[in-house]
């Protein structure tokens, strides 16, 4: 008899604790932060670290230095069902090289992002003579150009010529997809 109380007990806190955990959770359109200035700062001092996945936040965040060279690809913004497309080429720097596992599952595991491609990052709208880019992320959207020498070292790279960067990946909790071709996952990239 104890052993049967024991199962239904057992039965009975399975199924609060799996109805606990399936409440949907509400989703918005904009990117709203609600992050304390404390919270803020333990953002910063993470993004100085190598790229990780960070379970507690439910995605990758930190430094990526790779080597590779720059990819230029014209793109379909009405295929990829993107709003706003001032021009339609679009910048990768392709890795060749990395220390970093996590850098190959965060590409990986954007595989059908416009923003990623094979073994490639996207760092946003390729124009005459700059990079121009826009991320969006848990403790600040931003607009970032790579221009002057940067552009010219990441332009004159090939698979023959490999330049190193650095790049940040931000949290971003947002499930909100871009609406822009200029949108990069990565942002303060730094031709070493």
């Amino acid at each position: 008899m104890n052993s049967m109380k024991i199962k239904i007990l057992s039965v009975i806190i399975l199924f609060l604790l799996i109805g606990f955990g399936c409440k949907g959770q509400q989703t918005t359109k904009d990117v709203v932060s609600t992050i304390s200035p404390d919270q803020i700062k333990d953002m910063q001092a993470t993004l100085e670290r190598p790229l990780f996945f960070d379970s507690k936040k439910g995605g990758f965040i930190g430094v990526i230095e790779a080597k590779g060279y720059l990819k230029v690809e014209e793109k379909d913004c009405s295929a990829l069902g993107l709003k706003e497309c001032a021009n339609n080429k679009y910048a990768y720097f392709k890795e060749t090289n990395t220390d970093n596992i996590e850098v190959l599952n965060l590409i990986f595991s954007n595989k059908d992002k416009f923003y990623f491609g094979p073994y490639a990052i996207g760092l946003g709208c390729w124009e005459k003579e700059r990079i121009y880019a826009k991320n969006f992320a848990d403790d600040k959207n931003s607009e970032s150009i790579i221009q002057g020498d940067q552009f010219q070292a990441l332009q004159s790279s090939n698979k023959e010529r490999l330049i190193t960067i650095k790049m940040i990946v931000p949290v971003n909790t947002s499930k909100n997809e871009p609406q822009d071709l200029c949108y990069s996952r990565v942002r303060s990239v730094e031709v070493k």
